[in-house]
């Protein structure tokens, strides 16, 4: 069962090698030394080498080039108190290495310095065997010298001892930071650190050839010795005070130990992968449970951890199936149900908390947690942390590790990181390699006794200082071997507290308080400076320029061109404890706004594209223990600009901006005189172009404002000639003909004026009277006109009477002229009012005001009013006829009396035309008159027009005609004509025409075209689109016969257009012919029958109310309510309106046309022979069938019967 003889083996001492294979010229080393800067220097019998910690830069003899090393063979270096190296080499050449140019200058003995040559001219030999003495006996052993006593000779065998790489020592070097450095004879440099972490690893092993070499699955230690639970290879005691191992040879059950345990009863428990012993320390016994008795079938467990319960003292074993609980009572084992997460656990670990709760780590289904109740210690809950959605998942299911700290966190070990959890919160904290795990592989956690956490994992061992969260990792450089750690294979040495954690080749053991960390700051240099990925040499030409004059550790600043701005720089921390695991962080001022963190793999800050300027590279370190040194290693970059942003560049940008600027100001002068000749060209040619037109408008006004007062002299004339006329006609003809005279002359004298104003020949005719009256009796002469018109047409003033001196013609024709376009933009109803005042700031003049509430005048035109031939290009105004020549003459006379006009306005609100007149009857001019010589006066209106009065026959249905017309002549005139054989209804414009139509559904209308607010050809669309008034004949007057006037006027539906000057026997003749029209419309209607009934009309729209009013009365015959006032809503007309409209178009009333519709209707169901007479007579509307049949006799000449009888046939 026991076999002994077997020992525990040490490590060997932990020295590195450094050979030609990690880049050293040749394995025969010579002379070792450390620089002034912290490079290592070796002399090798190949050529000298300096070495960072990385890499090696071997130096060597170049033929020709006297800087270089004088011979390869290099016997010692010497450091003299300045720092500076001294190299002897083969046939005593010495040298001298240059920091600043990074070469060599070559002396002769007789040119060294005595400080460091002795006696027979040759360098000091730096082989000082005295001063290493102690630290070789210490870590070593004893040495001799060589009988050449040119080297040491380390132990008397001829195989290795101590880990050296060959026991010839040629040379011996501590360094300050307590590395020890050996040049040897055939094996290059031997490094060994004096501060290595003093981890001690074991292996097993016998005194025969068999080799027992076994990785430790688990570890157990104790006051007695170690037990040792290999794969394999059974279990294996250490005894701790004779160092000798005793192996238990494994029972039936198997060879693997998974797992050991000391229970409280100091039994110790061994696991196997298939069994399960129990070795008895009292009696010394191994007890094997793989009988049936026990409840333990060696088929179905595999004893995977081990751990005691602190409740009772029972012991509790994970298995691969099940977890068991030993009653040490009966000696047998009992399986736990403890939830439903425990089928098959694969338990690989078991643990305990301070609270007596269990923790159970799987292999596949995560941490599961057995809550236990504290008073009574019975469990109560399961918490699993497991991914099932409830609470947070871990970050792999596979857990081999489980531990506690001193707050009562529970730690997780897993197959993908480090876990604390939480019990009070169930929060998980996740540790990777981003929090400082050098491995995310947790293979055993074992705490200290200052509270520490130490980690297992597959590439070392790592520390967590749970206070802090700092985690350090110490790996196989360190003396750890065989660092590749088994899960769950560590315990604690309760009574020393040495930790223990077995490997594939052993178990490392420890006592964590000597674990320090090293205390040398690592020192950073620059070690290479690359433009463009190639490396830069000291004095090399890069782009025709030297980038470097010094070595890039001995270089401050640098200055590169714009074409070099993507370079890299290697650095190196020349700390030679372990290197591959020093920090570093660096950073470029003015590119970089953190520190940039990599390691020892990636010692190369590269950038690319760096924008022009100055910038600062720093870089810092820290040594494998993570102990940083604060001061950088810093180098100022320059970037030049291009050439196309220096300063010389600049100023020929400058320079030819200014150019370009000026040959611009000079374009732009150039197209402003071109655009300003192309302006002034364009505006000559508009304002010949608005000439035209205003010459072309104005003989147009011109025109229309000479036709209507020939109209009204040339027809009278041609009736008067006639001779047909009464007495008391040609009195009015006359008087119409000398009113229409007068106002001819008044426009002929107005175009007279307004020349002699232009030409400067028209004097003023001063004569002193009284104003006001004078105002008053031109306001007298357009009271008629004022009535007719309907206008409150008022005077206003404060003056009772002023003597003025002004000339009375020309402010006769001021007021006329204002008055007249005053009444002309006033609609009916509206109001003016004049008014005078003296002026309260000058008592020599009067204020003169005319104001009114027409169309009012845009403000952004107000200023082109006075312009000569101007009119307002607007719908009101343009309808409005005129000259263009009034304003501009009143404007023209204000100014010639020596005053001002101005006008306030707006569209459809007041306007106001106030003239300040200066009193001129104390100027000495040479015009004064006396009262009495007024000049001539324009206003047509002083002679006021009675129409002739004559009684109108009476007639029931009399014919009623519409007259639309501005001028109160032509429309008294029209009326003159007419009278005698119509209803005529007179209308002053467009808007009260139209209303007037809609109210009276006259039989005709005759209407001028060009009239103020609504023309006569929108009346006449109005009046043709409207269902009320599309049937009436409309005809136009106008001045204007051009074939493009007429076409419009025939567009909106006119049904005659007659020019001006026109006949009056000529339109009479019209009115009759369309009337008669009309009635042959009606009796063709009143002839038909219901076949053809909705074909009567003259229009679209006549047809469409026929049709609409037939329909509607055929779907409502049997409607007891169809009637007038009905049918009349149902057509949105009024009574009146109906009535009109079905008489113009049928000849009808309205009853009558309804009855015409049943009896059509009638007429059509008898022929259709489908009912009786008494059903046709109910359906068309009637109640009994003898009324229908004496209706239909007398409508159709035949009774109902009989018209059925004869047949459609005979009768159409």
């Amino acid at each position: 069962m026991v076999s002994g003889g077997q020992h525990l083996t040490a490590q060997k001492l932990n020295f590195e090698y450094l050979t030609v294979k990690n880049g050293l010229a040749q394995n025969t080393v010579s002379s070792i030394v450390k620089d002034k800067y912290g490079y290592m220097w070796f002399g090798t019998y190949n050529g000298l080498c300096r070495y960072d910690g990385y890499k090696f830069k071997v130096y060597s003899t170049i033929p020709g080039d006297t800087n270089s090393i004088a011979n390869n063979r290099i016997h010692y270096i010497y450091k003299d108190r300045n720092g500076t190296l001294w190299i002897a080499t083969f046939n005593s050449s010495i040298c001298r290495y240059n920091y600043q140019t990074d070469n060599f200058t070559r002396f002769t003995p007789n040119q060294l310095p005595s400080s460091i040559r002795d006696s027979t001219n040759r360098l000091r030999n730096l082989l000082a065997f005295q001063i290493a003495a102690k630290d070789l006996q210490e870590h070593i052993g004893a040495f001799q010298l060589s009988p050449t006593k040119e080297h040491i000779v380390f132990g008397t065998k001829p195989n290795n001892v101590g880990g050296l790489d060959d026991n010839n020592v040629y040379c011996v070097y501590k360094d300050n930071c307590g590395i020890l450095w050996l040049g040897t004879a055939t094996g290059g440099v031997n490094k060994l650190d004096l501060n290595a972490k003093p981890f001690h690893s074991f292996s097993v092993s016998s005194d025969n050839k068999t080799s027992v070499n076994a990785p430790i699955r688990a570890i157990l230690a104790d006051s007695s010795g170690i037990w040792l639970g290999t794969q394999d290879n059974g279990l294996v005691f250490i005894n701790s005070k004779t160092k000798v191992e005793k192996r238990f040879m494994p029972g039936p059950a198997g060879e693997s130990v998974r797992s050991i345990f000391k229970d409280s009863y100091g039994d110790i428990w061994v696991g196997y992968r298939t069994g399960l012993d129990r070795y008895d320390v009292r009696s010394n016994k191994l007890i094997n449970y793989y009988h049936e008795n026990t409840g333990i079938n060696s088929n179905n467990y595999r004893f995977l951890s081990i751990a005691e319960d602190p409740a009772d003292r029972s012991v509790w074993f994970g298995t691969f199936n099940d977890v068991l609980k030993y009653n040490r009572k009966n000696n047998t084992f009992e399986k736990q149900v403890l939830n439903k997460y425990l089928g098959k656990p694969s338990a690989v670990c078991l643990f305990f908390d301070s609270k007596n709760n269990l923790w159970i780590g799987t292999e596949y289904l995560g941490v599961i947690q057995i809550k236990r109740d504290p008073k009574t210690h019975a469990w109560t809950d399961t918490v699993s942390y497991n991914g099932d959605g409830v609470n947070p998942k871990l970050p792999d299911e596979r857990v081999y590790s489980i531990t506690e700290d001193r707050l009562g966190n529970i730690w997780i070990g897993t197959a993908n990181g480090l876990c604390r959890i939480d019990p009070r919160s169930g929060k998980v904290k996740l540790y990777t390699k981003q929090d400082g795990l050098a491995d995310q592989y947790i293979a055993k956690l074992l705490p200290d006794q200052q509270g520490n956490i130490w980690i297992s994992h597959k590439k070392g061992l790592s520390k967590l200082t749970v206070r802090t969260g700092v985690i350090r990792n110490y790996a196989v450089q360190e003396s750890i071997q065989g660092y590749d750690f088994m899960e769950g294979s560590g315990c604690i040495d309760k009574t020393t507290g040495d930790l223990y954690f077995g490997n594939m080749e052993g178990f490392v053991s420890f006592h964590p308080g000597e674990i320090a960390d090293n205390p040398f700051l690592p020192v950073v240099v620059l070690t290479e400076f690359q433009v463009l990925n190639k490396p830069v040499g000291v004095g090399q030409m890069i782009n025709g320029r030297v980038v470097l004059s010094a070595p890039i550790n001995m270089t401050k600043k640098i200055t590169l061109t714009y074409e070099d701005r993507s370079f890299s720089i290697e650095f190196a921390a020349l700390h030679y404890s372990n290197p591959e695991k020093n920090q570093y962080a660096y950073m470029l001022e003015g590119q970089d706004k953190d520190w940039i963190q990599t390691d020892a793999s990636r010692r190369i800050a590269s950038y690319s594209n760096l924008p022009a300027g100055k910038y600062i590279f720093k870089v810092k370190a820290s040594n494998s223990d993570g102990v940083w040194n604060p001061a950088p290693a810093t180098l100022e970059i320059i970037v030049l600009p291009p050439w196309w942003r220096t300063w010389w560049a600049y100023l020929c940008y400058t320079f030819l901006l200014i150019l370009a600027g000026y040959l611009v100001y000079r374009l732009i002068l150039a197209r402003q005189k071109y655009n300003q000749q192309i302006l002034t060209e364009r505006l000559k040619a508009e304002k010949v172009r608005e000439l035209d037109e205003l010459k072309s408008r104005f003989f147009t006004n011109v025109s229309h404002e000479f036709r209507t007062p020939l109209t009204l002299i040339i027809d009278p004339l041609e009736s008067l000639l006639a001779g047909k006329l009464s007495t008391e006609k040609v009195r009015d003809y006359y008087a119409i003909m000398h009113r229409n005279a007068r106002r001819l002359l008044g426009l002929i004298n107005q175009f007279l004026d307004f020349r002699k104003l232009e030409s400067g020949n028209m004097p003023l005719h001063i004569t002193r009277q009284d104003i006001v009256a004078f105002v008053r009796n031109i306001m007298a002469a357009f009271e008629f006109q004022a009535q007719q018109q309907d206008i409150n047409f008022t005077f206003q003033t404060d003056i009772e009477a002023l003597e003025f001196g002004f000339d009375a013609d020309v402010v006769d024709k001021i007021l006329y002229n204002l008055l007249s376009n005053a009444f002309k933009f006033t609609s009916v109803g509206g109001r003016i009012t004049v008014s005078l005042a003296a002026a309260s700031e000058n008592p020599g003049q009067v204020v003169l005001s005319v104001r009114d509430n027409g169309v009012g005048i845009p403000a952004n035109l107000i200023g082109q009013i006075f312009e000569p031939f101007y009119q307002v290009a607007s719908k009101e105004h343009n309808n409005s006829g005129g000259t263009g020549v009034g304003l501009a003459l009143t404007k023209e006379l204000v100014t010639l009396h020596k005053g001002i006009i101005t006008v306030n306005s707006g569209p459809n609100i007041e306007t106001c035309f106030t003239v300040m007149l200066s009193n001129l009857a104390d100027e000495n001019t040479g015009l004064f008159q006396k009262a009495g010589t007024s000049g001539f006066q324009m206003s047509d209106s002083s002679e006021e027009f009675t129409p002739l009065v004559q009684e109108q026959e009476t007639n029931a249905d009399p014919t009623v005609v519409l007259v639309v017309e501005d001028n109160a002549d032509v429309r008294n005139y029209l009326k003159m004509n007419l009278i005698a054989d119509y209803l005529v209804i007179e209308a002053q414009n467009g808007s009260e025409g139209f209303e007037k139509a809609i109210e009276t559904i006259p039989d005709l209308v005759i209407s001028d075209i060009m009239m103020p607010g609504l023309n006569g050809l929108e009346l006449c669309q109005k009046l043709k689109t409207d269902e009320k008034t599309s049937h009436i004949p409309v005809i136009l007057l106008t001045a204007r016969q051009s074939d493009q006037s007429q076409m419009e006027g025939y567009e909106t539906g006119a049904d005659a257009y007659i020019g001006k000057p026109f006949s009056s026997a000529l339109l009479l003749v019209r009115i009759k012919n369309l009337i008669e029209s009309r009635k042959k419309l009606r009796q063709l209607f009143n002839q038909s029958t219901g076949f053809n009934t909705r074909l009567v009309g003259t229009n679209a729209a006549d047809k469409a109310f026929l049709s609409k009013a037939t329909g509607m009365i055929e779907s409502n015959m049997s409607n007891k309510d169809l009637s007038v006032e009905w049918l009349a809503s149902q057509l949105f007309l009024s009574r009146t309106q109906l009535y009109r409209k079905i008489k113009a178009l049928t000849n009808q009333s309205v009853h009558e046309f309804v009855t015409t519709i049943r009896l059509n209707k009638a007429a059509e169901l008898l022929l259709e022979g489908q009912s009786s007479v008494s059903e046709i007579a109910f359906i068309v509307g009637y109640s009994d069938s003898t009324s229908f049949s004496r209706m239909f006799q007398k409508q159709f000449g035949l009774t109902p019967k009989k018209f059925s009888q004869q047949g459609k046939s005979d009768l159409f």
